[in-house]
């Protein structure tokens, strides 16, 4: 009986390539993803008030950038939108990324205008690469 359920499992994980799960990726779904991560991103910025929120705030703060990062390269890996997408996308995102501006221009301004904020929070990208 064992040896069965062996040669069925095997034999069920061997599909097609049409069996394999496709990208998700699509423009819309990844402007969705965007916006939603800025909007998460911006809410851990909003809580940076002074050295200690910073540096208990800095692995979120770096986490998040390397989710926009990613984002930002499966979007290229898609390739470029035609203009009705990109008419589609920003009648459908606009709106939050308006709402969305003022708060990421005033957080980026207030840490931009503290040194010590400036200093702790500046981008660690290259960092954070070669960590990986």
């Amino acid at each position: 009986m064992i040896p069965l359920l062996a040669l069925v499992l095997l034999v069920a994980g061997c599909g097609s390539e049409a069996d394999q799960p496709v990208n998700p990726d699509t423009h819309d779904a990844l402007a969705a993803e965007s916006v939603a991560t800025l909007a998460a991103y911006l809410d851990v910025l909003e809580q940076v008030t002074d050295e200690q929120s910073a540096r208990a705030l800095l692995p979120q703060v770096v986490e998040f950038r390397k989710q926009l990062a990613d984002i930002e390269q499966r979007k290229e890996a898609l390739g470029d939108m035609t203009p009705a997408q990109q008419e589609q996308l920003i009648e459908k995102y606009g709106p939050r990324l308006k709402e969305l501006g003022p708060r990421q221009g005033a957080v980026g301004k207030r840490i931009m205008n503290d040194p010590v904020l400036r200093e702790i929070l500046a981008d660690k990208r290259e960092s954070v690469s070669k960590q990986d």
